[in-house]
């Protein structure tokens, strides 16, 4: 769902061009940008979604606290961001923060804010720190004594 999109983007754009087999060989470079970012976007939300499950046993109420965390954060970062003019606080918008990282590694403009960027080092931390605590969380709760 994340890597078909961008691998269905960029053929588009070669077999569209006006020279194809010039436009593969100057844009089929990009192809490892291209998986790279779908597999960082893939990676995210299923640490996101793993890391929902492991904190209940009800799956209802993980899929809920998921939603919220993906549909609260955008709105609360964007309407503190406007609020402060700080463009850093979209960071903590867990919907689009990897989102804006993948942007980094396609070819192009990235997405634009109406309140600016947050720093990409920032966006890189929140994206690893999800990923670091998904992973703490499953390791201690299916390696603990919680796994019998």
């Amino acid at each position: 769902m994340t890597l078909s999109p961008l691998l269905v983007l960029l053929a588009g754009s070669i077999l569209t061009a006006e020279a194809p087999m010039q436009a593969l060989r100057s844009e089929g470079s990009d192809l490892p940008a291209v998986v790279g970012a779908g597999l960082l976007m893939a990676g995210y939300f299923a640490a996101l979604g793993l890391l929902a499950g492991a904190l209940t046993a009800k799956r209802v109420f993980a899929v809920g606290g998921l939603l919220a965390v993906l549909l609260v954060s955008p709105v609360v970062s964007h309407l503190v961001a406007a609020l402060s003019e700080r463009p850093a606080v979209l960071a903590a918008d867990l919907a689009q923060t990897p989102l804006r990282a993948a942007a980094e590694l396609l070819p192009g403009p990235g997405l634009e804010e109406p309140y600016g960027q947050p720093p990409d080092a920032l966006v890189w931390s929140v994206v690893g720190g999800v990923l670091m605590l998904s992973g703490g969380v499953l390791a201690g709760r299916y390696t603990g004594r919680d796994a019998a």
